[in-house]
């Protein structure tokens, strides 16, 4: 689900199971397919200034995005349904952080960042916050290890300005994130997908919380496992980058 907020909507995909339909297949249809309304989006978010143009680009989109939309597909054509959806072919790279929160706290979390986005309403980015969900899993360093979680991606598209080359890029997209970063990470539980943006280790949150290793033990309790293990099968370091040493404070090898 996308959740363009100004707005109060959302772009949904909901889907079931069906052993019926096999020989009738009904693919999605984008509705940003036409190229030239692909080439007008894509020409704001490149002259982005959230001061004037952030309604601009959601009324844009909600001239193409209306009403309900049935289609059946392949299993493997479906599920990963998001490769055609609306945000792709219109702008191109996405940088997004993923905090995971269990599924039973939906309702804080979204009220939550009502308020924020409500108080700051620019917080939003110029499209939209994408949430889904995930189910438990039994791995150890898993953001949904032991529950049901609920998954919050605000997104920041490369397209719009200030654009990767620019000398303060990562500031930039780490100040966006870190609003979402300050609300999130300190409710109970929450923890940040290892392959998104994540803060900096020992970037302060808030009053209180400091992200790193003692955050990460407390919020991954078989992360004290996963290092007695890592350490008894990578004795020599071999795949110990500068990265995982810190974050995850392990010592260098006495000589």
């Amino acid at each position: 689900m996308n959740w363009l907020e100004p707005f109060n909507k959302t772009f949904e995909f909901i889907g079931e199971r069906s052993v019926h339909n096999r020989e009738k297949r009904k693919v999605y249809e984008n509705p940003l397919g036409d190229s030239f309304n692909r080439s007008v989006i894509k020409k704001l978010m490149g002259m982005y200034n959230p001061n004037n143009l952030q309604h601009m680009v959601y009324n844009m989109i909600d001239l193409f995005i209306s009403g309900k939309q049935s289609f059946n597909d392949l299993w493997h054509v479906v599920l990963p349904s998001d490769n055609d959806v609306v945000v792709d072919p219109v702008f191109d790279k996405t940088q997004f952080t993923e905090v995971w929160l269990p599924v039973d706290q939906t309702n804080e979390v979204i009220d939550a960042l009502k308020v924020a986005l409500k108080n700051d309403p620019l917080m939003s980015g110029p499209f939209a916050i994408e949430i889904y969900g995930a189910k438990k899993s039994e791995f150890w360093l898993s953001c949904s290890y032991g529950y049901d979680v609920i998954r919050i991606d605000p997104y920041w598209y490369s397209n719009q300005n200030p654009k990767p080359k620019h000398e303060q890029y990562e500031e930039i997209l780490r100040n966006f994130f870190t609003k979402y970063w300050e609300i999130l990470l300190p409710m109970d539980n929450a923890r940040c997908h290892w392959g998104k943006w994540m803060p900096r280790c020992g970037q302060i949150l808030g009053q209180k919380l400091v992200y790193g290793q003692d955050f990460l033990k407390l919020r991954f309790e078989k992360l004290g496992d996963f290092l007695k293990l890592r350490e008894k099968l990578d004795p020599k370091q071999v795949f110990v980058t500068p990265y995982w040493r810190e974050l995850f404070g392990i010592s260098e090898i006495e000589e």
